[in-house]
Parts: C-alpha cells; sequence; structure tokens
C-alpha cells in the first residue's frame, strides 16, 4: 500500500492498488480419511460458494479440533486444493486421526478435608470419556474457583512400571 502523511491533520492516507481476477467458486468439497466429518455443518467452505482462503484455514483448524475433542489428540488434517478450470475449485481435507484416547482411572491425590463428592462433582469428564484437553483446563479451572485448593494439578499417570521396581 501507499501511504500518505499529513502533518497538519494527523492523519495517514493509505492507497491500496487491487488487480482483480475471475472469481473462483468451489465446485466440490471433500474429507477423506475421517469420512463422518463430511457431514459437519459448521464448515465455512461450502460447495458454490466463493473460494477463500482463510476460511480453508479455519475449517482446517475446527476439523482439527473436533477431532482432538473427541479423543484423537495427534489428528493431522491437510487441506488441500485443485483447480479444476479458471473458475472452479476442489477443495480435500486429508484427514489423519491417529489412535483414539479415552480417560482412563481417575486418581486424586492430596485432599485431607474436602469431600471426595465435592471434587468429583467438578470434573468435566469420567471414566472412558474420550479424552479432551480442554476438559481437564476446564476442571481444573473450577476446582480453583472452588477456593478451597491451594494448588491444582491434573497430569497423566504414568503407565509403565518405575525402573528400579517399587
Amino acid at each position: 500500500p501507499q501511504v500518505t502523511f499529513n502533518e497538519q491533520e494527523k492523519t495517514a492516507q493509505v492507497v491500496f492498488t487491487i488487480s482483480e481476477g475471475p472469481l473462483v467458486t468451489v465446485a466440490e468439497r471433500e474429507v477423506v480419511g475421517f469420512p463422518i466429518l463430511q457431514k459437519m455443518p459448521h464448515l465455512s467452505v461450502k460447495q458454490g460458494d466463493p473460494f477463500v482462503y482463510s476460511a480453508l484455514q479455519a475449517d482446517t483448524e475446527l476439523l482439527q479440533q473436533t477431532l482432538q475433542k473427541a479423543g484423537y489428540q495427534a489428528a493431522t488434517v491437510h487441506p488441500q486444493y485443485e483447480f479444476l478450470d479458471e473458475k472452479t475449485v476442489k477443495i480435500v481435507y486429508q484427514v489423519n486421526s491417529g489412535q483414539q484416547y479415552y480417560f482412563g482411572k481417575l486418581i486424586i491425590r492430596g485432599y485431607f478435608q474436602t469431600e471426595r463428592k465435592v471434587i468429583f462433582r467438578e470434573l468435566d469428564f469420567k471414566e472412558h470419556d474420550p479424552y479432551n484437553l480442554e476438559k481437564i483446563f476446564s476442571t481444573q479451572r473450577r476446582l480453583y474457583e472452588l477456593g478451597i485448593f491451594r494448588t491444582v494439578t491434573i497430569s497423566p499417570a504414568s503407565s509403565s512400571p518405575r525402573a528400579g521396581g517399587a
């Protein structure tokens, strides 16, 4: 952009020069690797709409977050687009979901005066729910907000025996 400053009026005039090209629309949108995501109603990129790269990026993040909330912590989504001609594009979201994880046994340590049920009612998850990092953070926040704990640390338990026994 071209910027001109006016010292007297203390303003900046900004001039953008653009060159329009043809309107490119989405001819097809496909999710490969996890077909149930194909029917997600909240995706921004829709067939027949103008192709907007930022919408493609936003949908990629939405798909990845959706998978992570369902327990697929290592999920990746790679957007690809292919021009079918000068005015249409095909969008493909390539999904690699990875392994799905679930919450296992919940172990709570360090409480002596607080009843167990008080802590458990603040949990946003339970055993066998899909692992969801957002639910861990919201549980941590809810436990802090009770005002009865100095610290709240939530961490995964070791799934392998310690070296050296014991």
